[in-house]
């Protein structure tokens, strides 16, 4: 009986030495190509039935692109896979309401051309925290001369600054604006999404167009009766805006982008003293 117990564990002893080579004294080669499933990337051993891995991670994704089909591309950053996720175009009565506070962090984009005296209008009015930046291009379709214009706001505490530039002095001179800061706001924003556009039981979906669509409405004695109206929705945010707005017999045709998280202003410096 002893000999046996000692010839097992010669055994054993045998099996485990040459499991400790195996694993210690044999380097593994491994492809330089990586290995991808749906959540990680690894580089496969390049053995015959040789099972282990390296450096396997789970994907790091970048930033979503917008494809054709109305879909966000996710690709990894470290072995391109690619994952897509649809994006959701309607919206619930809540986040309706939800989209049109724009929050604190936003660019607008807004253009409008005029048939009959050959003008486009653009807009870019930003956001970020409590300063703002707006520029107006007003451009001659037919001559292409342009003319623009820029300003600057912010809001200290509850007071409302205004930077306006002086053409004669090449400078910003910095005044006090008299209006309260919430009547401000609420002025600004109108005129980029007024409030007769904002009831969602004018609206019915449109799926070809992904977008909620209105073909007329009445607006009210400050502003002229619009149409062909369409607002774009993607993911619970306001991302633009189409209508045609009718003036004196004349179809302009208005336009608006939203993005959201990268408006950056900077006030100016150069500032008229006293």
């Amino acid at each position: 009986m002893k000999k046996i117990v000692t010839m097992l564990l010669t055994v054993c002893l045998l099996l485990s030495a040459v499991a400790a080579f195996a694993s210690c004294g044999h380097e593994h080669s491994f492809k330089s190509d990586w290995s991808k499933d749906a959540t990680h990337h690894w580089h496969a051993c390049d053995g015959k039935d040789c099972t282990e891995v390296s450096e396997k991670a789970e994907h790091t994704w970048g930033d979503p692109v917008v494809n054709e089909a109305k879909e966000k591309v996710y690709t990894c950053s470290v072995c391109s896979h690619t994952k897509t996720e649809a994006i959701k175009t309607t919206v619930t009565a809540d986040e309706w309401t939800a989209a049109f506070d724009l929050g604190t962090n936003w660019k607008i984009t807004f253009t409008a051309t005029h048939p009959v005296y050959h003008q486009t209008m653009t807009i870019m009015q930003m956001r970020d925290g409590n300063k703002f930046h707006c520029k107006e291009t007003m451009k001659d379709t037919e001559s292409g001369a342009e003319e623009s214009y820029e300003d600057f706001d912010e809001i200290v505490g509850e007071q409302w600054y205004g930077y306006r530039y002086d053409r004669e002095q090449d400078k910003f001179e910095k005044v006090t604006v008299t209006d309260p800061v919430d009547e401000r706001l609420a002025s600004m924003m109108a005129d980029y999404l007024p409030e007769f556009i904002k009831d969602q039981d004018t609206y019915t979906y449109d799926e070809a167009k992904k977008a909620y669509v209105a073909d007329e409405i009445l607006a009210d004695e400050d502003y002229a009766d619009i149409k062909s109206v369409a607002l774009y929705f993607e993911d619970g945010k306001l991302v633009a805006l189409e209508y045609v707005i009718v003036m004196e017999e004349t179809e302009v045709p208005y336009s608006a982008t939203f993005t959201y998280g990268d408006a950056s202003v900077t006030l100016p410096t150069n500032l008229i003293e006293g």
